[in-house]
C-alpha cells in the first residue's frame, strides 16, 4: 500500500508575511515617507534598499521560516494627478495559495497637511491558473474576486476600476 503523499506546495511564510503583514505595516505606519520613498522613480535606489532591507528584516524577527531571496523584487509608480498616485510592487513568483504576486499601494493625497489616505492590495496565488484580488486593512482582508492569473497590467488595471467604484446613491 502506497502513502498518501501530499504534492501541494506549501506556503513560504517569508513571502506571505512581507506581502501581507510588513510592508502592509510600513506604509500604514509612515504613509507620507512611503510615498515620499516611492513617489518618484528618482528614488528608485533609495527605495528598493529600503523594500530589501524591509524584506530582509524578516529574518530577525522569525529565525525558523524558510528563506526566500529577494531576487526579482522591483516597483512601478503610476501618478494619476497630483493627489492620486499608484505603487505597484512586484514579488519573487509565487508558489502556493495566498502568496502574492504583486502589492499595490494607492495614495491619495487631501490636502498639503494631511497623510495621504492608503488602499493596499494584492494579487493572490491561489491554484495553478487562478487568483484572487484582495484588500487588505489593519486586521482585514477583503476578497474583491477570483480570477486568472492576471499581468501586472491587468493587476493595475482592477485596481483602477476598484478605486474609482461609487456606490449608488438613493
Amino acid at each position: 500500500m502506497e502513502a498518501n503523499v501530499n504534492t501541494e506546495k506549501t506556503i513560504r511564510y517569508h513571502h506571505y508575511l512581507f506581502a501581507q503583514y510588513v510592508l502592509l505595516d510600513y506604509v500604514l505606519k509612515r504613509p507620507k515617507q512611503s510615498l515620499e520613498m516611492f513617489g518618484t522613480l528618482d528614488n528608485e535606489f533609495f527605495a528598493i534598499k529600503h523594500l530589501k532591507t524591509i524584506w530582509y528584516q524578516i529574518y530577525a524577527q522569525f529565525p525558523a521560516i524558510k528563506k526566500v531571496d529577494f531576487t526579482g523584487i522591483f516597483y512601478s509608480v503610476i501618478k494619476f494627478d497630483a493627489l492620486k498616485t499608484l505603487v505597484v510592487v512586484t514579488l519573487p513568483k509565487p508558489q502556493a495559495l495566498t502568496e502574492a504576486y504583486f502589492v499595490g499601494i494607492y495614495y491619495q493625497i487631501i490636502d498639503e497637511h494631511s497623510e495621504p489616505e492608503i488602499r493596499y492590495f494584492t494579487l493572490e496565488y491561489h491554484y495553478e491558473n487562478e487568483s484572487a484580488i484582495c484588500e487588505l486593512q489593519k486586521g482585514l482582508h477583503s476578497l474583491k474576486g477570483f480570477g486568472s492569473n492576471l499581468s501586472k497590467e491587468e493587476f493595475t488595471e482592477k485596481i483602477k476600476e476598484i478605486i474609482s467604484y461609487q456606490k449608488p446613491t438613493d
